[in-house]
């Protein structure tokens, strides 16, 4: 844990830009977030951390289209029964990029966790996935 040296909040060790003055700590407000570090958790606590500080609710929403040689083979899938593999990949990398979207928002808001994860995945008329997470950014330190 650290203390901001121009406002005084406690951060995070991996904090570089403070989530209350916006102080840079490595002089770069275009540097890039490390977003494998960051702790995620369904439930409302990580067992062997203490939480600092809930800081915001983030989340992140993807639309994607599933594309004519998908549903092609999604009716070719219905007919026959087997795994529509298509809409199986585009879900896939729906899913992907938006949980990717929810760590570096968190990131960017001076977290080293999300909480409370839900998701819900929905499809429009026009065949497109919709794939949403939410959950509340925090700051957590380790329990001595």
């Amino acid at each position: 844990m650290k203390n901001c040296p121009k406002c005084g909040e406690l951060l995070g060790d991996n904090v570089s830009v403070c989530f209350n003055c916006k102080f840079d700590f490595n002089g770069s407000e275009s540097k890039k977030y490390d977003i494998k570090k960051i702790i995620l958790s369904t439930t409302n606590e990580i067992i062997g951390y203490n939480i600092e500080r809930y800081i915001d609710v983030v989340g992140s929403d993807v639309a994607i289209g599933t594309g004519l040689l998908s549903e092609l083979g999604a009716a070719f899938a219905d007919f026959g029964g087997t795994t529509a593999r298509g809409y199986s990949e585009k879900l896939n990398q729906a899913k992907t990029y938006a949980f990717e979207t929810l760590k570096e928002r968190a990131k960017r808001l001076g977290a080293n966790a999300v909480i409370g994860i839900k998701f819900s995945i929905s499809s429009t008329l026009n065949n497109i996935f919709i794939v949403s997470y939410v959950g509340t950014a925090v700051l957590v330190s380790k329990k001595q």
